[in-house]
């Protein structure tokens, strides 16, 4: 379904067995669709979202996609099996967007949903303010992928709390949280969940962010990771890593840039079942602060 509405209330529906094998020209496959100023999207089930054709960067497949100016609240839906048959380019289950870019004082919601077998992303997010919580996130695909549960994207806040991610397998170079361009990014009570390979990165921050706070997260899995945090070239940062379980070896700080300065790092009450070690980059830190 397409919905274009100043405000729009999708409630209580069924969408599935979407395809775009019969067009010429490859589109998006969506669940839900929409361009509102506020939009509701409540207690719906979605499954079976193909997309056959591919062009990527061009075309996707979508549970929900919704580009808004205001608001949306996306809260207690069903989102089973979105994938594409040739790739994993841009399948994901939940995905916000403001119309224009950099974004506008847009807002979203999204929490309580079930989310199941999906082959790119969990969410993706590209906008200004959002709270993720209570989701219930789990994948058995039993297949190798590069994969985010949470992609951030654009973001001026960004709260992500007490959800659970259950991953059966992922490629070593996943992440399961990918933050680019976000000024704050508050990353609490979540339980991450890899019954074969590690993540490659628990945090991966693309871009300049000012502030991050990961605490009280647990991170549960049979092979050690590599990188608790992975970072550019940052610069007056705040970054707090307080009270997490992470269940094997891990440096706790990784990136590629030459120099790291000015910067402020809390590391403490942090368990590791495993070894650990601050940064074993070949990276000149200096004019930081470190707890």
């Amino acid at each position: 379904i397409a919905v274009y509405a100043k405000n729009a209330l999708i409630k209580n529906c069924t969408f599935h067995d979407t395809d775009n094998d019969h067009i010429l020209t490859p589109v998006s496959c969506c669940g839900i669709y929409s361009e509102s100023d506020y939009v509701i999207i409540e207690n719906c089930n979605i499954y079976n979202i193909h997309r056959s054709k591919t062009d990527p960067g061009t075309v996707a497949s979508n549970g929900i996609n919704v580009k808004i100016k205001q608001s949306a609240i996306i809260n207690n839906n069903i989102i089973n099996t979105v994938d594409c048959y040739n790739e994993k380019t841009d399948c994901d289950a939940i995905h916000t967007q403001s119309p224009n870019t950099p974004v506008s004082d847009d807002r979203c919601i999204i929490s309580n949903n079930r989310i199941e077998n999906v082959t790119g992303r969990f969410i993706k997010i590209q906008s200004k303010i959002v709270n993720i919580y209570n989701n219930d996130c789990i994948n058995r695909l039993g297949a190798t992928m590069f994969f985010k549960c949470v992609d951030l994207q654009y973001n001026k806040l960004a709260e992500i709390h007490n959800n659970k991610f259950d991953i059966d397998n992922n490629d070593t170079s996943s992440q399961a949280i990918h933050i680019d361009a976000t000024e704050i990014a508050d990353i609490t009570d979540n339980e991450f969940i890899v019954d074969l390979n590690a993540w490659r990165t628990v945090i991966a921050i693309g871009a300049v962010i000012d502030n991050a706070k990961i605490k009280y997260n647990h991170n549960k899995m049979n092979k050690g990771g590599d990188y608790v945090i992975q970072v550019p070239a940052i610069t007056n940062c705040f970054i707090e890593i307080l009270n997490n379980y992470f269940g094997s070896a891990y440096r706790i700080l990784s990136t590629s840039a030459a120099d790291l300065k000015d910067n402020i790092f809390i590391v403490k009450e942090n368990t590791f079942t495993g070894s650990a070690a601050f940064c074993t980059n070949t990276t000149t830190i200096f004019n930081n602060i470190l707890f």
